[in-house]
């Protein structure tokens, strides 16, 4: 028996808890992570409906380089994102916008955290939102995704074609909202295709589906791709 199989039959032997926490620590603790993905959001209140479409891509090296790009389509208009850091110093490009500034210490570990809790747009989407509230009530701003987004009530839902299904559920206490999650993977790899986000309460309606193109563990990145362009003299 090769010990990837013995692996995957030990933790499905711990149950849905234990399959989920493997998958979690086998993005936590990789050397890299690349994922191509496609998303969708659809938000609906008592006063809109709200429907965002996205495609884009991560690469995550030595848990401090990074490469998010993301295209985004809402009602009509289109932006486009596209984020590195090489370590030390942090670029942002949104629709034409340039910041540039020193990377945060614990940003990429704290993305990395939020990619295995969630979905990437929807890490992306969220964290403002937990940000403006922190703001509002007087307490730092950062967010922490171990703190702020909490997991929990895992059980196994039915097989969706080759692939089986987690369920669990995603608690923001800042917000006092907690999300019904669903991960669909391969129980070969504990590789994730697709996961959903959804809510439901009185006057607001939000899930997000996101599938993946490419989720790939420890696979080799070249420096090149987290490089900054060099400034214009």
């Amino acid at each position: 028996m090769n010990l990837l199989l013995a692996a995957v039959l030990l933790v499905q032997d711990k149950g849905s808890e234990g399959i989920y926490r493997q998958m979690k620590e086998s993005i936590e603790k990789s050397k890299s992570i690349t994922i191509e993905f496609t998303a969708l959001v659809e938000q609906k209140t008592n006063d809109s409906a709200i429907r965002v479409e996205c495609s884009g891509s991560v690469a995550i090296k030595d848990s401090e380089k990074l490469r998010l790009k993301m295209n985004i389509v809402q009602e009509g208009q289109t932006g486009r994102l596209d984020t590195t850091c090489d370590g030390k110093r942090l670029r942002s490009e949104n629709t034409g916008r340039v910041q540039e500034r020193e990377a945060p210490k614990e940003m990429v570990p704290n993305m990395i955290a939020g990619f295995s809790r969630e979905a990437v747009f929807s890490t992306s989407l969220l964290s403002p939102r937990i940000k403006k509230l922190r703001m509002e009530s007087g307490k730092s701003v950062d967010v922490d995704f171990k703190r702020d987004f909490v997991v929990s009530d895992f059980s196994f839902g039915a097989d969706a074609g080759s692939w089986k299904t987690l369920n669990y559920t995603l608690t923001i206490p800042e917000q006092q909202r907690t999300y019904l999650g669903c991960i669909f993977y391969d129980p070969k790899t504990l590789l994730p295709g697709k996961r959903t986000l959804s809510v439901k309460e009185v006057g607001f309606e939000e899930t997000f589906t996101e599938t993946y193109g490419k989720f790939s563990l420890d696979a080799d990145i070249p420096d090149e791709k987290f490089k900054l362009p060099e400034e214009k003299k």
